[in-house]
């Protein structure tokens, strides 16, 4: 908390009077100063309602419906990385579905209850920081909370809300409390959650980009620069990989992703590849959808800048929970079959 400067002053070659009354003047100060390093005892601090919230997007392309998981397990960690004890007390923790306005709290043991984290530890490493951090983690589950329920809610968000407190036993450590540059104290929840699930009308949705061609131009005599298409259809083709049906819409979207207009009609819907023996997919399952067009429409695809897809899956039908592996997937194709009108001119 104390520096020293020594100042070395020279005048010119020329006479000069210097009295008691001429002074000069010094300031020295800090700007955007970082910690490296300290010790000491950091006092006991607690800090009541903290909260705090983080943005997923693990379920972003999901907008409705619902799914029954056979398991998940959700691992809250708390990593220490500071030379302190620490005190913690998670009051709340909410699923929240900004989509829907749906939110699950979560009913777990440790909620409400302190849970007392130990310091981090020097190691004399030769890693920066040369410490060994404090973790506690606690596991939620099917067996001892609602965690099916906290992410059948396909959350966008996750909020909590904390109690902390700095060595709640005081200055049990001979004031060798200690931070490092860098350090921090971490929250993170991990997700485990095999692909084996129930799923009823639930919804994917995803946007892509779309151009159907440059519209044709009146020439000089009156007629178009190319054919222009008057009737005819649009084919989705698709090809299903996973085991269970769905029903499509396609939306047609402007430059400003304003929707246009829709293509399928409802109850289309895309057939479910089958099961073998071993409750597995072998072969993907091929559909297909026409989509009629007219001229009004297709004014409308020329207009059309982005599609988007929209899909809900449901597996009824099935054997219980389907079990979903890394090699399924879905081949969508559109393809247009026209009429076209030619201008001789």
């Amino acid at each position: 908390n104390t520096f020293t400067v020594i100042y070395r002053m020279t005048i010119g070659s020329n006479s000069v009077v210097i009295t008691n009354s001429d002074k000069v003047f010094f300031d020295n100060t800090f700007s955007n100063m970082v910690t490296e390093y300290a010790k000491g005892y950091f006092g006991q601090l607690t800090y009541i309602g903290i909260p705090a919230s983080e943005y997923t997007e693990l379920f972003n392309n999901f907008t409705t419906g619902s799914m029954d998981l056979e398991y998940v397990d959700l691992v809250f960690s708390i990593r220490n990385e500071i030379g302190v004890d620490l005190q913690a007390t998670v009051n709340s923790l909410k699923s929240v579905n900004n989509i829907t306005g749906n939110i699950v709290n979560m009913q777990h043991a440790f909620i409400g209850n302190p849970i007392n984290i130990t310091r981090a530890t020097e190691d004399n490493s030769t890693s920066y920081p040369p410490i060994d951090p404090g973790i506690y983690e606690f596991t939620m589950n099917t067996g001892n909370s609602n965690a099916e329920a906290f992410i059948a809610n396909l959350p966008d968000q996750i909020e909590y809300v904390m109690d902390i407190t700095i060595n709640p036993l005081g200055n049990n450590s001979g004031s060798s409390d200690f931070v490092y540059y860098g350090t921090d104290i971490d929250f993170s929840i991990d997700l485990e959650m095999p692909l084996s699930f129930i799923a009823n009308s639930l919804t994917l949705i995803d946007t892509t980009d779309y151009f159907f061609g440059n519209r044709p131009q009146p020439n000089v005599n009156g007629g178009t620069d190319a054919p222009y298409p008057i009737d005819g259809y649009l084919c989705l083709y698709a090809d299903n990989g996973f085991p269970f049906a769905a029903t499509v819409q396609l939306y047609l979207l402007d430059s400003n992703y304003a929707v246009i207009d829709s293509l399928v009609s409802s109850g289309h819907t895309i057939a479910a590849a089958s099961l073998d023996a071993s409750n597995m997919v072998n072969a993907k399952k091929q559909s297909k959808v026409l989509i009629p067009l007219n001229e009004d429409l297709i004014d409308k695809l020329y207009d059309t800048r982005y599609m988007i897809m929209k899909a809900a899956f449901t597996t009824s039908g099935q054997p219980g929970y389907v079990k979903i592996y890394s090699y399924y997937g879905i081949d969508l194709k559109l393809v247009g079959d026209f009429t076209y009108t030619i201008d001789p001119n």
